[in-house]
């Protein structure tokens, strides 16, 4: 029985990696695809408007706080936090969430996580 719950432990970190690595990549994929849109706005815009040097050195900046912002909150925030939520996995929520999913095996889940 130990045996037994030991792998049901392994599966369920499994899920819960799989969960993880999805979300990271989504959140990434997002930020990415939002700075590479603002870039391209900038771009236009000076094409459009032919700024002079500060309004150009202002357009820079604020691009490289909207970078570091952007990549600390969407990426490397939530990162560390799921580091931490990695070493300590609540099973008995990802078991909720894999008896949503999959009927059959929701008692055995719910009856092991207890």
């Amino acid at each position: 029985m130990n045996n037994y719950f030991l792998e049901l432990q392994k599966k369920l970190r499994s899920v819960v990696e799989h969960e993880k690595r999805r979300d990271g990549l989504r959140k990434l994929f997002l930020s990415t695809t939002f700075l590479c849109v603002l870039f391209l706005v900038l771009i236009l815009l000076e094409a459009i408007g032919n700024f002079s040097s500060d309004i150009r050195t202002i357009l820079f900046y604020s691009f490289l706080v909207a970078t570091v912002l952007t990549i600390g909150l969407y990426v490397a925030f939530p990162f560390i936090k799921d580091f931490i939520y990695y070493v300590n996995p609540d099973y008995v929520e990802t078991a909720g969430k894999v008896g949503a999913n999959f009927p059959e095996i929701k008692d055995e889940l719910q009856m092991q996580s207890n």
